[in-house]
């Protein structure tokens, strides 16, 4: 395979659901095709071991050895997942983290109020959110988070920072400025951003929200676009950060201002800091000592 596939690694609670919004709209644009995949190479609760999902991963490993796609989006990346990916594919990439005392917080409201479950799709958070609805209160709802997280975290801490294919960025310099973040994303993954439409959709009269909806339509049709491009007007881009916003998706709340029922719960960076009692920092810490400093979140142990 000569060309190159593009890729974006994320993790559990990192803006994953944003991120792919504004790739699979901006892929339909340049006429693109995207694949998602959500299954990693490990689940909670042992869960990879157990069938359907021990398939289900072994056709995944497939898809990223041999699947046609220009851009793939893995949504709980691994190191498995990127050996496969090397060993096939030319690729360029980038990889989101987030400080993991936030994914802590993130991860407690979802899985116990907004994340979609099933008895059978889900069945590891199915009976996670059980086991969080029978505690008595939020501290020994976050102790049983930490733990939990457990999987999630090794991803963070095994993953190689310096791979030169991978850019690599955070949520937190993500949600503080969605337009120079994604630009340069899409800048290292070889997407020039333009001022000028360069599909020349007059018909659109100027309006964007016509632009993009013409470009929806026509890659949403059974015949492909006619034309592959490298290039995502300025203007395109600012839309879809405009129709993704934390204050859109939230039902029009502010960052900061939170419903701990929505999926879009509070959309800030730093939250921990409303949560983590003396007990949960302890835990925290006997738990993932040296994380934070690795991941450049904090100095030393003392926080």
């Amino acid at each position: 395979m000569n060309e190159i596939t593009r890729f974006y690694l994320g993790h559990h609670k990192c803006a994953s659901q944003y991120i792919k919004a504004i790739l699979r709209q901006s892929a339909i644009l340049m006429g693109w095709s995207v694949k998602v995949d959500g299954i990693a190479s490990q689940l909670p609760m042992d869960y990879h071991l157990r069938e359907p999902f021990a398939s289900r991963i072994l056709a995944k490993k497939a898809m990223l050895a041999n699947g046609a796609y220009d851009l793939i989006c893995l949504e709980n990346a691994d190191n498995d997942a990127l050996a496969i990916v090397e060993a096939h594919r030319r690729y360029r990439g980038f990889h989101v983290i987030r400080d993991p005392r936030d994914i802590v917080v993130s991860g407690y409201f979802s899985h116990r109020y907004s994340h979609p479950v099933s008895e059978h799709e889900s069945p590891w958070l199915w009976e996670y959110r059980k086991q969080l609805d029978a505690l008595s209160d939020l501290e020994s709802g976050l102790l049983t988070e930490i733990e939990f997280c457990s999987t999630y975290f090794a991803r963070l801490r095994d993953w190689n920072y310096e791979n030169p294919n991978v850019l690599e960025a955070r949520y937190e310099t993500l949600i503080a400025d969605p337009l120079k973040t994604f630009g340069q994303i899409f800048g290292f993954l070889g997407v020039n951003i333009s001022l000028f439409d360069p599909f020349r959709l007059t018909q659109a009269g100027g309006n964007l929200a016509l632009y993009a909806l013409h470009r929806f339509a026509r890659r949403s049709s059974a015949r492909p676009l006619a034309v592959k491009s490298d290039t995502l007007p300025e203007p395109a881009l600012r839309y879809l950060l405009q129709r993704h916003s934390f204050q859109r998706k939230s039902g029009g709340r502010d960052r900061g201002a939170e419903n701990v029922q929505h999926h879009y719960r509070k959309g800030v960076a730093g939250d921990w800091r409303n949560y983590f009692t003396p007990r949960l920092k302890d835990g925290f810490k006997e738990q993932y000592p040296g994380l934070l400093t690795k991941l450049g979140y904090e100095s030393d142990e003392n926080w």
